[in-house]
């Protein structure tokens, strides 16, 4: 209802009108309803997600980044700072200035912002986060709304348990399961990589090839439980008796190989030097 003065017959009056707004009344809630159906939809998916404008501003998040960000914040019970709507994501992938570089924040900002901008269809990065309890991994992949409107969603998900998976496939591939040394594999890899640096160097190498006295006599009379013991114990000295630069191997059995690399480029001072090793070994053992 609206009223405005006016002059009838030369006397003042006042009119008063009424406006039909059902329709634009109508249309408010179901753009209410339709926002706080959209945002239960996101509250309802367990990964962590962002909705950015065209700038970069964060315009909707839901439950899970929230959670999260509360979680993994530096101040107990807040929400990290950069994270919640009205604020800018690309400033959260953004070295502060005079900070150190951080080629993973770069890639990400420059991924973000590649497709805000229309020069990517889409982005995809895993990295690190390292929380309050132990090192997790995510995946953030980031696309473009749809139905024209400029923006993107921003999608974190959980990748930590695909990580500690291929983890373990990649220790079975390439290390012993028992002694956690190198296996015949790897020990093909590393003995590739020592002669290729030695040829680069011009330095010497050398092959140590080890094996336990009496280790059948022992593991039948005291046991396969017993006999692994004593190989665990044996990998543990002959890893500690040796340099970073070289590898200990485990062949099978109570077998096993070290390989020296970056000796001497002189061979009777890298034979002293690899006799040296040995001779370390031999009483660690």
């Amino acid at each position: 209802m609206g009223r405005a003065g006016i002059h009838w017959n030369e006397q003042a009056a006042t009119l008063h009108f009424f406006i039909d707004i059902t329709e634009r009344k109508e249309a408010e809630d179901a753009l209410r309803e339709s926002r706080v159906f959209m945002q239960d939809i996101l509250d309802s998916v367990p990964n962590e997600i962002a909705v950015l404008d065209h700038a970069g501003i964060i315009v909707m998040v839901n439950e899970a980044w929230r959670q999260f960000s509360t979680q993994n914040s530096r101040q107990a019970g807040r929400s990290e700072p950069n994270t919640g709507v009205g604020t800018s994501y690309l400033d959260v992938c953004s070295c502060a200035p005079g900070a150190p570089a951080d080629p993973t924040a770069d890639m990400a900002h420059n991924g973000i912002r590649s497709v805000l901008d229309g020069r990517l269809p889409t982005f995809s990065q895993e990295y690190p986060c390292d929380g309050p309890q132990q090192e997790r991994w995510f995946t953030m992949t980031v696309t473009p709304l749809g139905g024209g409107r400029r923006g993107a969603v921003v999608v974190h998900s959980d990748i930590s348990e695909r990580k500690r998976i291929e983890e373990q496939i990649r220790k079975l591939a390439y290390y012993d399961s028992l002694t956690q040394l190198a296996n015949r594999r790897l020990l093909h890899d590393r003995l590739a990589l020592a002669q290729a640096a030695s040829k680069r160097n011009g330095e010497y190498g050398a092959l140590l090839l080890l094996d336990l006295d009496n280790f059948k006599p022992l593991n039948d009379e005291h046991g396969h439980a017993v006999g692994d013991l004593l190989l665990i114990e044996v990998a543990h000295r002959l890893s500690r008796s040796v340099r970073a630069v070289d590898t200990v191997a485990r062949l099978g059995g109570d077998e096993f190989v070290v390989v020296l690399g970056g000796l001497d480029a002189d061979q009777d001072v890298s034979r002293l030097e690899a006799l040296a090793i040995a001779e370390k070994i031999r009483q660690a053992l």
